[in-house]
């Protein structure tokens, strides 16, 4: 069974032949996997770009993906039409992500609004009881008199 461990880019690093044997992964690595000393790169530049500069959980979020910073990077050892298929499993992956986090917001935002209801009516509820038990105080005092 897979562990499903995703990059920013919309890969897996577990669906990697070198994935434990020759790296640690693109999010445990900080983006220096195992191909970057090929490429004449410390970090991949799409991991650079996503993570670190714009700060976004995965390039699903970027308006500009595809950039053209997957076509630079390539592997070189695959054909455009590969290329191309692996690009378009990508996007589709990213895009489950993205609308996961998307459910997961919203739900989490209703259920912060069910929580700021509830909080407003009850206390609306206890200004109302102080109300209510001011004015029959109230009542008591100048009945008194």
């Amino acid at each position: 069974m897979t562990r499903e461990i995703p990059t920013v880019c919309g890969m897996y690093c577990d669906e990697c032949d070198h994935f434990e044997r020759d790296c640690p992964g693109c999010d445990e690595s900080d983006g220096s996997v195992f191909w970057t000393e090929f490429a004449d790169t410390d970090v991949c530049p799409v991991h650079e770009c996503c993570a670190n500069e714009k700060k976004f959980a995965h390039c699903g979020f970027c308006n500009e993906m595809p950039c053209e910073k997957y076509f630079r990077f390539r592997d070189p050892d695959v054909s455009e039409e590969e290329a191309a298929k692996m690009l378009e499993k990508q996007k589709e992956n990213l895009m489950k992500r993205k609308r996961a986090y998307e459910e997961t917001f919203h739900l989490l935002s209703l259920f912060v609004e069910l929580i700021f209801v509830n909080y407003i009516t009850t206390l609306h509820h206890s200004v109302l009881a102080w109300n209510r038990d001011f004015v029959i105080d109230s009542r008591r005092r100048w009945r008194g008199r």
